[in-house]
């Protein structure tokens, strides 16, 4: 069973040649602040790594990590920490030389913020319990529903911004291994289940999507 979304070199449609993407992005990814700060240059990409660990930090201290959570996405001491502050800052960097014409997909495969994580048992997880100690809530999640309901809701702003599929955006089918945990948190010691999904992959020009997403993060509707 294969890990990695794979994509052809071109994908054809009746409208647009479309040319294998240059990078890939998950779609829960597109609209946390951090990736609208970082498709803006809002700020310095070490000025910006550097508060995304220490903000994450924070939120590990308040609602603690009885589920393992924090530990999978910043590791256990400041070595770990800092892998994941360059991690994130190559990603952010990378994002600022796209090109407007470059090709990204937009998949559930884990991409660059993925990457920074010293353990990251979560990014392939799906069905996995989180427990906010702080609040005493407690929720299942699943990431590729997650990736999916973003990307419907990208398309429903490329589409009410009059962008057309296959022309503007198009999507592909691909296939997408998910780690079940059956409910349990991603450190219960539980192996979880191996399982392939399909999953259709939106490919799209880095200025389209950048159109699509203005006025899409609070901070820039901020008065």
């Amino acid at each position: 069973m294969s890990a990695e979304v794979v994509f052809p070199e071109e994908h054809q449609t009746k409208e647009k040649v479309w040319s294998k993407p240059v990078m890939s992005i998950r779609p829960h990814h597109i609209f946390l602040n951090q990736f609208g700060y970082a498709i803006e240059g809002a700020y310095r990409p070490g000025y910006l790594a550097t508060s995304i660990v220490t903000d994450y930090n924070r939120k590990r201290k308040t609602e603690g990590d009885l589920d393992g959570y924090w530990k999978d996405i910043l590791g256990t001491g400041r070595k770990d920490l800092e892998k994941t502050r360059r991690s994130r800052r190559r990603f952010i960097e990378k994002i600022l030389k796209l090109q407007d014409d470059d090709v990204i997909s937009l998949s559930p495969e884990p991409d660059g913020i993925c990457s920074g994580c010293p353990i990251g048992k979560h990014c392939r997880a799906d069905n996995f319990l989180v427990i906010n100690e702080g609040s005493q809530e407690a929720e299942t999640i699943s990431n590729w529903h997650a990736d999916y309901r973003s990307l419907m809701k990208l398309t429903r702003r490329l589409l009410k911004a009059g962008f057309k599929e296959n022309e503007d955006f198009a999507f592909v089918d691909v296939e997408h291994e998910v780690l079940d945990y059956g409910g349990r948190t991603i450190n219960s010691g539980y192996k979880p289940v191996s399982v392939n999904i399909g999953f259709k992959a939106m490919l799209i020009e880095m200025g389209t999507l950048k159109k699509a997403l203005e006025g899409a993060y609070p901070w820039k509707n901020a008065s």
